[in-house]
């Protein structure tokens, strides 16, 4: 009796508990929504490049140019460092998240950050192999009009060639 005196009072105690979370879970889903209306849906992607104070940073966008925008108070501030991703609104430019640094650091090292100054003619040294390339086409497409005119019956004269009407 004293088991399922005790089994009785759990669940009720479980019961309670869930009526009571309930509403935190619901209320915490408003303000998931709330934050989303917030950030809006438009946005784009920038790279942070300077953070000025708490509520303003200097960031390039994808367009190139650099913009002096505002950061939302949404956006989490430990995680903005120079150089991360983040979400920017469309309309007014303002930071509104910080984009996981996904980027294989590997990647990152190999980005070009301004066009080298040497050209293919600076290299040099391929002469002997683009050479060989020309002779190979060549004599391909001598192969190939040997036969069609031994396979096709093709014949021409210097000023009617084949094909000439």
């Amino acid at each position: 009796m004293e088991r399922i005196k005790d089994f009785v009072l759990m669940e009720e105690e479980f019961v309670t508990n869930q009526e009571r979370l309930k509403p935190q879970e619901e209320r915490n889903q408003e303000e998931r929504t709330r934050v989303d209306d917030i950030r809006g849906s438009p946005m784009s992607v920038g790279t942070l490049e300077e953070i000025i104070d708490d509520h303003h940073a200097i960031i390039s966008s994808s367009a190139g140019p650099e913009h002096y925008v505002s950061i939302l108070s949404i956006v989490d501030k430990d995680q903005l460092e120079p150089g991360c991703s983040v979400l920017l609104h469309n309309k007014v430019l303002s930071v509104v998240g910080v984009l996981a640094d996904d980027a294989d650091p590997m990647v990152s090292v190999m980005k070009l950050e301004k066009a080298p100054t040497e050209s293919y003619a600076d290299v040099g040294g391929l002469d002997a192999q683009i050479q060989e390339i020309k002779v190979s086409f060549l004599l391909l497409l001598q192969f190939l009009i040997l036969i069609m005119i031994i396979i096709l019956g093709i014949s021409g004269t210097p000023s009617h060639p084949p094909g000439a009407l």
